[in-house]
């Protein structure tokens, strides 16, 4: 399901991204197109999730811009509470990229989000601010697991009910819940801590009944080793270098996406629906540059199999593959062929870019 998922993930990103950047496009069309790709990235991380919640596999952190990725959070989230509700923000100036792994902070957001809604029955005002805090020594050896450093802070309020003392000292616990039964896992905080304490952060309430609540996570600057990328980065792709690509994708508006992508980029491109189909192409024709290729795909033969065929055989071509299931098993799979990035479906034109450049390059 994942794979097919982003198999269309990737046709719906792949042509947004054409659209915005090559037309003329008004203002209020833009902002539409803005929506289409960020609602397409959200459906990309959710399934990521999925997969990695069901593989209980760790974060995978990075550097990003916490402005920037509540500012796109509120955009999205904003269309779906009641219009009796709502949405503020505030957000702290010249604030620092963070080390956290951005899909599991919207999912965290979310969750805040989703509490703060049910404790407000009769509408109110969610607050969503960004800030910088710090822990002395003294601070951090009362909180299990928190480093003494500065932190960048992310906070939702609401104006609902509040929470009693009680109610507060276990909020966090798994499975704790004052909602009536079959109407909430008590899941939710207690992932939304878990999510702070793995990025190597802290997570707080405030409460107080009838005066609302404040959830705060603390979160960890990027060092300056971090590469910093922010998600919303309006860089250019890569600088078209040329080069001809073997694109072995089974799904027809896949391939035709990817190819137009690469063409885009300058490259010439051609395409084959199986690896058998593209094993009879480089019979034909070896002087191909790189072979872009699916990982799963019918016929017997695996994007796996393709990569040992062409380190074998074409050691002057160079392999990238992709997949919509980039699982563990899979890139020790790979590891153990040969040297080939694995990219994970949604590709968008940016990371396809780099990957192709960086491999042709090396």
């Amino acid at each position: 399901v994942a794979h097919d998922f982003n198999n269309l993930l990737t046709v719906i990103l792949g042509n947004a991204e054409a659209c915005r950047a090559e037309m003329a496009l008004n203002r209020q069309a833009r902002e539409h197109l803005d929506l289409i790709l960020l609602a397409g990235q959200k459906g990309a991380d959710l399934t990521q999730r999925l997969l990695s919640f069901a593989r209980q596999q760790q974060l995978s952190p990075r550097s990003f811009d916490l402005n920037g990725r509540v500012r796109e959070f509120v955009k999205l989230v904003s269309r779906t509470v009641e219009e009796n509700i709502e949405i503020g923000v505030s957000l702290s100036d010249g604030l620092e990229p963070v080390r956290a792994d951005p899909g599991e902070l919207d999912t965290a957001l979310l969750n805040l989000v989703v509490n703060a809604r049910h404790a407000m029955t009769q509408g109110g005002k969610i607050t969503i601010e960004t800030g910088r805090a710090a822990f002395d020594e003294n601070t951090a050896s009362q909180e299990p697991g928190v480093m003494p450093g500065h932190y960048a802070t992310v906070a939702v309020s609401d104006t609902g009910i509040g929470m009693s003392e009680d109610v507060v000292r276990r909020a966090f616990e798994p499975f704790f819940t004052t909602k009536p039964q079959g109407k909430g896992s008590g899941l939710g905080l207690s992932m939304v801590f878990g999510f702070a304490k793995q990025s190597g952060g802290h997570a707080e309430i405030k409460s107080a009944v009838g005066r609302g609540t404040t959830v705060r996570l603390y979160l960890p600057f990027a060092s300056t080793r971090d590469k910093f990328e922010a998600d919303t980065s309006e860089a250019e792709a890569a600088a078209p270098r040329g080069g001809r690509i073997l694109v072995v994708e089974d799904n027809d508006f896949v391939r035709q996406t990817v190819t137009f992508q690469l063409e885009r980029l300058g490259y010439t491109v051609t395409g084959a629906p199986t690896a058998a189909a593209a094993l009879d192409i480089l019979r034909q024709d070896a002087g191909l540059d790189l072979v872009l290729s699916d990982m799963v795909m019918p016929g017997g033969l695996s994007g796996a199999d393709l990569l040992r065929e062409v380190t074998e055989h074409y050691p002057g071509i160079k392999v990238v593959l992709m997949s919509g299931y980039a699982g563990a098993e899979l890139r020790d799979q790979i590891r153990s062929i040969g040297d080939a990035p694995l990219l994970q479906k949604p590709v968008s034109s940016k990371v396809l870019a780099r990957a192709i450049e960086h491999v042709l390059s090396a």
